[in-house]
């Protein structure tokens, strides 16, 4: 879902700027076709979805993405990948039947980093827009489950 937040916050610079009237912003993912199901760790978790957003100029200053903040952090590559594909290691019917075209998670790790990044980042904004934790009503991350 990274690649949605930075399509969205580029979509309302485009706004913004004045350079587009209107910004569609269209993400998917098929994960069901790098799961292995024999996986139990981690096809629970990963499942296929599509959404989109049509952004357009509005004069009510409350509506609108007020502030945002990115993160692009790949230290923890050793923790979800996929061997199989790409430059390292192309396609062929060898690393298909070698099974490295399925995503690989370690779990616990992923989900404390997750847990971690996601408190950091909400005090990161809060801070830089002089909020409070009781200034918040409501916080809509994309997480996998409630318990994250």
């Amino acid at each position: 879902m990274l690649r949605i937040s930075f399509a969205l916050v580029t979509g309302a610079q485009f706004i913004e700027s004045g350079m587009h009237k209107k910004v569609l912003v269209i993400g998917s993912d098929k994960m069901t076709s790098i799961t292995d199901y024999k996986d139990r760790n981690s096809c629970i978790l990963f499942g296929d979805a599509g959404a989109c957003v049509l952004l357009e100029p509005s004069e009510n200053p409350k509506y609108g993405i007020m502030d945002s903040i990115l993160h692009c952090d790949g230290r923890g590559g050793k923790y979800l990948y996929m061997l199989g594909g790409g430059s390292l290691n192309p396609s062929s019917y060898e690393t298909v039947d070698k099974g490295m075209h399925y995503i690989y998670q370690d779990g616990q790790v992923v989900f404390k980093e997750a847990v971690k990044g996601m408190a950091d980042v909400s005090v990161e904004i809060m801070k830089k827009n002089n909020l409070k934790a009781d200034d918040i009503s409501y916080l809509v991350p994309h997480q996998a489950n409630m318990r994250i």
